[in-house]
């Protein structure tokens, strides 16, 4: 337990308590110790009131500052770090080439277009993809080929190509089997001919 704090009395050469002088603030013999222990109570509370606004004053700013460098350093040290990978010049160099060339391959001066397929059907060049291809229609089509959901003018060309050659060889056949067949009748005729005049002359010869 603390023990409690006494003021020091002139008049009576005796230390005393503050709720002791304070009872006797009205007596004369005892009230100019009140006022000088009053007062040194409020000079000391004044005393402590500033230092803790002192404290204060320099507490807070630095709390603040602290908060904020570790926020920093620990959100520098959450981002991921992306290794480097080592590229060679030869590879470097490669790629810049291959995206230089791909650039380069593609021209969009043919959008608009129109063409004329392998069946004479006229088509408008909507757009180009990445690898020259000339898109004429989005959407499905039974003439795509990669099943990209685009049918492109290459594609298209390249069906007519193949059902051209179809019917060629088609025609080709047909055009063999009927010369077989006129051989066969040419054939059976000179036979039927023979044997006629066979008969003819075998008639002739008879007495």
């Amino acid at each position: 337990m603390s023990k409690e704090r006494l003021f020091y009395v002139k008049s009576n050469d005796s230390w005393h308590s503050y709720d002791f002088l304070a009872q006797r603030k009205n007596d004369p013999k005892w009230r100019q110790a009140f006022l000088e222990a009053d007062a040194l109570l409020e000079q000391e509370d004044k005393k402590r009131k500033r230092r803790n606004f002192t404290i204060l004053l320099v507490s807070v700013p630095a709390l603040l500052i602290l908060v904020l460098v570790g926020l920093y350093f620990y959100g520098s040290s959450g981002e991921e770090i992306v290794p480097k990978r080592e590229i060679s010049l030869n590879d470097s160099t490669s790629a810049s080439t291959m995206s230089a060339d791909s650039s380069e391959t593609i021209d969009t001066s043919s959008i608009g277009q129109v063409l004329t397929t392998p069946w004479g059907e006229q088509v408008t060049v909507l757009r180009i993809l990445s690898n020259g291809e000339r898109v004429i229609k989005e959407g499905y089509s039974p003439s795509d080929l990669n099943s990209d959901g685009v049918l492109t003018f290459e594609e298209l060309s390249k069906v007519e190509e193949e059902a051209n050659r179809g019917n060629q060889q088609t025609y080709q056949q047909q055009q063999g089997q009927n010369g077989q067949n006129y051989q066969q009748q040419q054939q059976g005729q000179s036979d039927q001919q023979q044997i006629t005049d066979q008969g003819q002359n075998n008639q002739q010869a008879t007495p």
